[in-house]
């Protein structure tokens, strides 16, 4: 019998022993493991958030990048200002551009970063913004067409993310960079900035300024040179047409804003038919070279519904707020010749001067490449302008009557007092 009871006994006591072994390393190192697989599988959560921020920021800073070069072409290489690349004057490099460009990529990048947050999970997001950007193109390249297809790094670094939850925490610093490509941005900014630099259009309109001479009145709307301003936009858009070889792209151009004027000039000079800027703030403004600290104001490159079709004349205004123009009104120079008439037929030769100015804005599409728009892709548009400003001092002979005495017995009138010509009448 107690042969029997020993090995009962000894079954009892391993069982008890396992169980109580079993409680006791689940109360102490069972929960410990438990905490730290716990610990484990919230940090992987962590870190993959993490990265997931990453992978939408460095999708972001495409679209960021893409959505710069798309508005800076409708501007023609500027944001926030008129445009920078017009036939005159136009003396700003692809450095002045690029700097624009990085200031609206950083911009809308950090917009991204700012709308991004994690949803359905108990995790804090905290984020600081990005802080430089940096696009990988230089002059040389630009003008010698390295960037024709694109091809160029976009740099952009100083962010920094942080997630916690519970005990846990993870953060990195977030420095990103992208190769743009399919864009052909510094392609058109090349040819549009050598097109200007060349200039066929402004020498046209000082060719045709004569044509003011047929005005009715002293200052006015343009009424006689309309012909002559579209005969010089239409020969501008042939050469740059021509420029651009490839036959994806496509060049339109407005109807002109025109405005053509005589002058009282010098008198009794002899015409020397040579053009003189005309500063004509009331007719057509000139090129600027600024760019505009974000946000941008208004829609900066509105997406056509069906290629370019718009007449409508964009502008910024002294706040800076976006208008329209859809025709152009001159106020005109209101000029009273105060000379007395007593005598009908006593008059002078003038020479009047002349003043043409005229502007046209040239877009061309490129329909080889589509960029991401806020309408899905669309071919990229370059929009620059042509402008003249010319005043000849002494083109259009003309008379005017002057003060005279009249002499009954001859019949016509002595002593007229006609103004003696200035010492520098043409200048």
């Amino acid at each position: 019998m107690r042969a029997q009871v020993i090995p009962f006994v000894f079954l009892v006591l391993l069982v008890g022993g396992t169980i109580l072994g079993y409680i006791f390393y689940n109360s102490f190192y069972g929960t410990s493991y438990e905490g730290s697989i716990s610990e484990r599988y919230t940090i992987d959560v962590l870190r993959n958030e993490l990265e997931r921020a990453k992978g939408y920021l460095k999708q972001s800073l495409i679209y960021s990048s893409h959505q710069s070069l798309r508005e800076h072409a409708c501007l023609s290489g500027q944001v926030g200002a008129m445009e920078w690349i017009c036939n005159e004057p136009n003396t700003y490099s692809p450095d002045d551009s690029k700097g624009c460009l990085e200031k609206y990529t950083l911009y809308y990048e950090n917009n991204y970063l700012n709308n991004y947050s994690i949803l359905g999970l108990p995790i804090t997001f905290t984020k600081k913004n990005f802080s430089s950007c940096v696009y990988g193109v230089d002059e040389s390249g630009v003008f010698s067409g390295k960037y024709d297809e694109g091809d160029f790094w976009v740099n952009i670094t100083g962010a920094a993310l942080a997630v916690s939850g519970g005990s846990a925490a993870a953060s990195e610093d977030v420095n990103l960079n992208t190769f743009i490509t399919r864009n052909r941005f510094w392609y058109m900014w090349r040819i549009f900035h050598e097109w200007a630099e060349d200039d066929v259009y402004s020498p046209c309109i000082c060719e045709k300024i004569g044509c003011a001479c047929s005005s009715s009145s002293e200052e006015e709307a343009c009424t006689s040179c309309k012909d002559e301003s579209e005969e010089c936009g239409e020969r501008a858009l042939k050469d740059l047409q021509r420029r651009f070889n490839k036959t994806e792209i496509v060049c339109h151009r407005t109807k002109p804003y025109a405005c053509c004027a005589q002058g009282i000039g010098p008198i009794s000079c002899v015409p020397k038919r040579i053009c003189y800027p005309w500063d004509n703030s009331i007719c057509i403004s000139p090129c600027k070279h600024e760019c505009v600290d974000p946000p941008p104001i208004g829609p900066l490159c509105p997406v056509p519904s069906t290629g370019f079709a718009s007449t409508t004349q964009q502008y910024y205004d002294s706040n800076g707020l976006y208008k329209y123009l859809d025709n152009f009104n001159l106020n005109p120079f209101s000029i009273v010749l105060a000379y007395p008439i007593p005598c009908q037929i006593c008059k002078c030769d003038y020479y009047v001067e002349a003043r043409f100015a005229s502007s046209h804005q040239y877009t061309c599409i490129d329909n080889k490449y589509h960029v991401p728009s806020d309408k899905g892709p669309v071919p990229l548009t370059f929009r620059a302008s042509a402008i003249a400003f010319w005043r000849a001092p002494d083109l259009c002979h003309n008379t005017y009557p002057c003060s005279g005495s009249y002499d009954s017995e001859t019949e016509s009138c002595i002593d007229c007092d006609c103004p003696p010509c200035p010492e520098n009448p043409c200048y």
